[in-house]
């Protein structure tokens, strides 16, 4: 058990950054699939390095800890360094070496590389100066089959517990590997089901979410609709990523949209098609809502979802005013933090969204950022 306190994967990087800045070795721990190769690779181009990552329970003993060999003339042990080892000289640049999978190597590799991390040798290779060392690894409340770090060794560390925020990993992450919208609105409502894999109610299942199986569902998704694989087997495609419960969840969802028109389809309608079109499941709105948010990232864009959510039928059996007001919030989030945009910017959006406050539509306590940037317009 790690006593301290968890963080989501944006904080865990600026704090890794801060450890190895100031000599401490970062040591991430968090459940499978959450991330933590991608913050290396982002660490490492923030400190203009070369990443070389290693995962120790799947190497052989040479490429983790070097060659061993005998020196018959000089009488003496020798170990080639491995490839991971900059040269001393520092020649190669900046590089940071990244130990994945750390509490699950062998104890013959964990002893060697202790060594290169707190002496800065292994075996005759010195380390040089502009090599940064990073480790990670999952802990035995992820379920997985580890060794716990003793208090001596955890001591050589900067420990950072790190637990999934789906915010953030939609915003960044899941958008970059453009991750279906129909799966982004599922996970919208049921943020619930974005990571069980270290759920106490759900340790006897061996099949649970992760952010990575997001991912891979979503691609699955993808090569599914474009080669036209048959329905039985996308289905249980989702059951073998998700498990059964969530699988058929989703795949309820994925069905009700299969038949739909896609938001650039939609867009390019009538209004009259546009309001024959509107949602009428929440569902269904919130994997539309997802789109819209994604697709915003101009002016232009901000303003064909707003015509689109006039267009939309008021009489719809969900509360589409409420929804709109989620959306247009995360859009203004986005614009603003991601884009740079601002409603200032734009008067037809200005002069939009005071429509839409004189026409009451909007919802919310106000006390958003988003909100109050509609309220002042």
């Amino acid at each position: 058990m790690y006593n301290t306190t968890p963080v989501s994967l944006d904080v865990a990087m600026n704090l890794a950054l801060a450890y190895m800045r100031s000599g401490i070795i970062p040591l991430l721990i968090s459940p499978p699939g959450t991330g933590k190769t991608t913050t290396a690779e982002a660490i490492a181009k923030e400190m203009g390095a070369t990443l070389r990552g290693i995962r120790l329970n799947s190497v052989p003993p040479e490429e983790a800890v070097g060659l061993q060999y005998l020196d018959h003339e000089a009488k003496r042990t020798i170990r080639y360094a491995p490839s991971w080892v900059p040269d001393e000289d520092g020649k190669d640049g900046n590089v940071v070496v990244f130990f994945d999978e750390l509490m699950q190597a062998p104890d013959e590799y964990r002893k060697g590389i202790m060594s290169a991390l707190l002496e800065r040798h292994l075996g005759d290779h010195r380390i040089p100066d502009n090599c940064y060392f990073m480790a990670a690894g999952n802990s035995v409340e992820d379920g997985s089959n580890v060794y716990e770090l003793d208090r001596a060794t955890a001591d050589r560390f900067g420990i950072i517990l790190v637990r999934p925020d789906f915010e953030i990993w939609a915003n960044g992450y899941a958008e970059n590997k453009k991750v279906d919208p129909a799966i982004m609105g599922y996970l919208r409502m049921r943020t619930d089901h974005f990571d069980l894999t270290d759920e106490e109610n759900a340790q006897d299942k061996v099949i649970k979410p992760s952010p990575r199986s997001w991912i891979a569902v979503s691609d699955f998704i993808r090569h599914c609709r474009e080669n036209n694989v048959d329905t039985a087997v996308m289905k249980a495609g989702l059951m073998g990523k998700l498990g059964q419960e969530i699988g058929d969840s989703l795949w309820t969802l994925l069905g009700t949209l299969a038949d739909l028109p896609s938001l650039e389809e939609m867009l390019k309608m009538s209004q009259k098609q546009q309001a024959e079109n509107t949602p009428k499941s929440m569902d269904v709105m919130w994997a539309y809502g997802q789109s819209m948010i994604w697709y915003a990232s101009t002016n232009e864009r901000i303003l064909q979802v707003i015509d689109l959510f006039d267009a939309f039928d008021r009489k719809t059996s969900i509360p589409l005013v409420e929804c709109r007001s989620n959306v247009m919030e995360n859009i203004l989030d986005r614009a603003r933090n991601l884009h740079g945009i601002k409603v200032q910017d734009s008067p037809r959006i200005k002069e939009e969204l005071r429509k839409w406050r004189r026409e009451g539509r909007e919802d919310g306590d106000g006390t958003n950022d988003n909100l109050q940037e509609m309220k002042a317009a």
